[in-house]
């Protein structure tokens, strides 16, 4: 399929999109925030799909594969059965990327604006992302540019997912959150001389809330993740 091709078919999906050189930038200098004719696609190497309500209020869920591990934490991720299941029932569309990331892409009523949901350091001490949004104000490459493939289901049928299913989605891919920042206590806040302080400095403080995120039926998935 040629980009100019799959311009019309997204047009009909009512998907908005624009043209892209091949390392993904706008071809345009104009605003590529209200969408393009056909006109602008003749010769263009890439094909972005805009997110937000031009198009029907679609939300993607971004895997970068900066570690090299996309595939085993996307495969990692639709295991998990809350996701799976609304995977499997809306038929979610699943591409992968350029640099070996995979895209995952739902529509929902209500949608943000980029968002960076998990992190990992790298070997500079320095935060990356593992998974982050594009929604409103924001855009990603699609297929048939080069480097990228639909795997599973239709990126011409985006499904819409109810609010409480889309934060599902959302918080089980913050479980995978690896960085926790430090919080910087001032003198007053560290006196441990509050009932409060004294209780969290006990050895029930722990044993209380597992016990309280357990009975209501959370789980832990990593060493900060609870789901």
């Amino acid at each position: 399929m040629t980009i100019l091709e799959a311009y019309t078919k997204y047009h009909e999906a009512g998907i908005a999109v624009h043209p892209t050189k091949a390392d993904k930038a706008p071809l345009m200098s104009t605003d590529w925030k209200g969408g393009f004719d056909e006109s602008a696609f003749v010769g263009a190497e890439g094909i972005g799909i805009i997110c937000g309500k031009i198009s029907g209020n679609i939300e993607c869920l971004d895997f970068d594969n900066h570690f090299g591990d996309a595939k085993d934490r996307i495969t990692e991720y639709l295991k998990i059965p809350e996701v799976n299941e609304i995977y499997t029932k809306y038929r979610l569309p699943v591409e992968t990327s350029q640099n070996g990331g995979f895209h995952v892409i739902y529509r929902c009523t209500v949608i943000n604006g980029n968002r960076k949901l998990a992190m990992r350091l790298n070997d500079k001490g320095r935060s990356e992302a593992l998974i982050e949004t594009r929604g409103e104000g924001g855009y990603f490459c699609a297929f048939p540019m080069k480097g990228y493939t639909v795997v599973r289901n239709d990126i011409f049928s985006i499904a819409t997912i109810s609010p409480a299913e889309r934060a599902t989605l959302i918080d089980c891919a913050c479980s995978f959150n690896e960085v926790v920042k430090n919080v910087v206590h001032t003198e007053q806040e560290t006196s441990g001389e509050r009932l409060g302080d004294l209780y969290n400095q006990s050895d029930r403080a722990l044993s209380d809330v597992i016990s309280l995120l357990t009975n209501q039926g959370w789980s832990q998935v990593s060493s900060y993740g609870w789901r």
